[in-house]
């Protein structure tokens, strides 16, 4: 019976470390790190009547938003100030989100001025609004970065590509479920993220199009 008991443990202590470690591929694969940028060259692409110009804003655009946060995300894991590069601390939260927020604000207008596609400048607006409401948010609770990403990307690629693009709908509750399962966030958390991400990328994306 002992050894039966022991085997069991060995095995549910396996699953778990197996789900883990899925977990924490997803997590890493649909970090808004990856998505914020790439999500930002197929638009551009897309967009655009010209193939070269629209690789050209989009490579721009993705280059402003995400080389300063980036930067200075490693600068910070560094000077060991946060704890890692998902900053799951939410009191270390807020100086990345402002460098952040700085960075994308500086991409519309650099998008909104130089007439880049109008989908690029909708897209980065509604990044720009979803990213100020969840910096507000996370001032007093943990919503998650992960799920809103995700679910804002998958939104707006509908949106682009039409509802063909409603195959890729089951990443936001893979997201969400990488999440819970390394425990850094709670399904509350999850479930309002990639609600109010999906919601704001679907109003501001839409409105400005």
């Amino acid at each position: 019976m002992a050894s039966e008991n022991l085997y069991s443990k060995t095995v549910q202590v396996g699953r778990a470390s197996a789900r883990k470690r899925v977990a924490r591929v997803v997590t890493e694969a649909l970090s808004p790190v990856h998505l914020v940028p790439g999500l930002i060259l197929v638009v551009a692409w897309k967009s655009s009547e010209d193939t070269g110009e629209g690789v050209t804003w989009g490579v721009l655009a993705a280059g402003l938003a995400m080389a300063v946060p980036i930067a200075y995300l490693r600068r910070e894991l560094r000077a060991g100030r946060i704890s890692d590069h998902n900053v799951r601390v939410r009191s270390q939260r807020p100086r990345v989100l402002l460098v952040t927020t700085a960075s994308i604000l500086t991409t519309l207008g650099v998008v909104a001025a130089g007439d880049a596609p109008r989908d690029l400048v909708a897209l980065v607006s509604a990044q720009a609004v979803g990213l100020v409401l969840f910096g507000i948010i996370t001032r007093w609770w943990k919503i998650s970065f992960h799920a809103g990403g995700t679910a804002g990307t998958v939104t707006t690629l509908v949106l682009v590509f039409g509802p063909r693009l409603l195959l890729l709908t089951p990443l936001v509750p893979l997201a969400a479920w990488s999440r819970v399962t390394l425990g850094d966030h709670t399904p509350c958390q999850v479930s309002v993220g990639a609600a109010l991400g999906g919601v704001v990328a679907w109003v501001v994306f839409s409105w400005i199009r």
